[in-house]
């Protein structure tokens, strides 16, 4: 019993410290002076949260890498928190309550930040091929008809221009195939 309450309280004051990290860094907006490894973390993280956090992990994943290859399309802003932030192109944004609150799911915070960590440290990962939007199934935006159809993972469909797939990536696919080709000589 007393493990079980220790436990409890170890869970707790975890999502508490989590809880008052992630509201500091919301109240001080995304342009926050802070390390701007964790800056972009976060705002990566809380895109994940909000955007796909009841979704399997492929999904998270991929929200995650859509919200980064956008970083590779000059049209959209160049660090993760802009993109996140700027435009509100991404749904949750556009609601002040949920701009404002700290994530209030402890383990589905904390799967987010390490969704975010592993898209960080693996860009070639993409589930998503250089997709730079995603839309729930079920609905038909206008935009979708411009772009090109990537996949479905869970409720979400991936979409990218076919001009700018990803260029890193497929230079980087390029350079993975000429291995492949050098090592089969």
């Amino acid at each position: 019993m007393i493990r079980a309450g220790a436990a409890t309280l170890k869970t707790r004051s975890s999502f508490v410290l989590a809880a008052l990290g992630v509201a500091l860094m919301l109240a001080a907006g995304p342009a926050a002076a802070s390390s701007g490894d964790e800056r972009d973390l976060n705002c990566l993280a809380l895109n994940v949260y909000h955007e796909a956090r009841n979704q399997p992990l492929e999904g998270q994943l991929a929200v995650a890498h859509v919200t980064l290859n956008r970083l590779d399309d000059p049209s959209f802003p160049s660090t993760i928190c802009d993109v996140v932030f700027r435009n509100r192109h991404f749904s949750w944004t556009n609601d002040p309550a949920k701009r404002s609150e700290y994530p209030r799911e402890a383990a589905a915070w904390e799967t987010a930040r390490r969704v975010a960590q592993i898209a960080l440290a693996d860009r070639d990962g993409d589930p998503v091929q250089g997709s730079t939007y995603f839309h729930l199934a079920g609905i038909s935006p206008d935009w979708a008809t411009s772009l090109q159809r990537i996949r479905q993972i869970g409720d979400h469909v991936f979409y990218a221009r076919a001009s700018l797939r990803s260029p890193r990536r497929m230079a980087s696919k390029r350079d993975d195939e000429q291995r492949v080709e050098v090592a089969t000589d």
